[in-house]
């Protein structure tokens, strides 16, 4: 995250482009627009996250969870929606590189969810199963995605796997029994070099993506 010159809009296939800035700070980085309600757009910079409710005309700050957690050095990477309970959303946080908390104060990164389109957030509790123990650390997210094969949250979390939601229901995840990885040492299947509970940067996953194939009930990964 650097300092950028915000959210420009186009509404004659790029022809021309207008500045959508009023109440938005400059340095964002990803954007994310409501499927069920296209003129809301959300944008991450390292000071949290601003929504729009108008196509970007104007831009209300959302710099707390309601659990306690302030967004404050937090950034958004992705946001999944589900198609089902469409005022369900969620979204994978990193601490960004650039923002007004210095000091991370009461700044968790990690999955966040809302069960009202993103007007408030809470963080999701992540463990080791699906009745485990919850993870001592909390792990940044990159990439997270909704399947409507079986109408769950899938995620990657920093040195830990991917996880997964129950329907519809992203409040909490849990590490996946199978990893994508071969077995062997140093795998996300190797317990000794990827711990279910802690987070060590033995474990491969660092950052990368997932995607989903709607039609065929397909999950692809990669990660470095």
């Amino acid at each position: 995250w650097v300092e950028g010159d915000g959210v420009y809009r186009t509404t004659d296939g790029g022809a021309n482009w207008t500045a959508a800035n009023t109440g938005l700070f400059t340095s964002i980085g990803p954007l994310a627009i409501d499927p069920s309600a296209p003129e809301t757009i959300y944008a991450s910079s390292g000071d949290g996250v601003s929504k729009s409710i108008d196509g970007g005309a104007s831009w209300t700050e959302i710099s707390n969870s309601t659990d306690g957690h302030s967004f404050r050095g937090l950034a958004i990477q992705r946001m999944a929606w589900s198609k089902t309970a469409v005022n369900v959303v969620a979204a994978s946080t990193m601490f960004a590189a650039h923002g007004s908390n210095a000091s991370y104060s009461n700044t968790l990164q990690g999955i966040y969810y809302s069960t009202d389109s993103g007007s408030t957030w809470r963080l999701a509790k992540a463990s080791e199963d699906a009745n485990g123990t919850l993870l001592t650390s909390v792990a940044s997210s990159h990439s997270i995605v909704w399947n409507p094969a079986d109408h769950k949250f899938y995620a990657q979390l920093r040195y830990h796997g991917i996880y997964v939601s129950k329907p519809d229901d992203p409040s909490a995840f849990y590490r996946l029994p199978a990893q994508p990885d071969t077995a062997g040492a140093g795998t996300l299947n190797d317990a000794g070099a990827c711990p279910q509970v802690g987070s060590t940067s033995t474990c491969p996953m660092f950052r990368g993506e997932i995607a989903i194939n709607p039609i065929r009930n397909e999950i692809y990964t990669w990660w470095i």
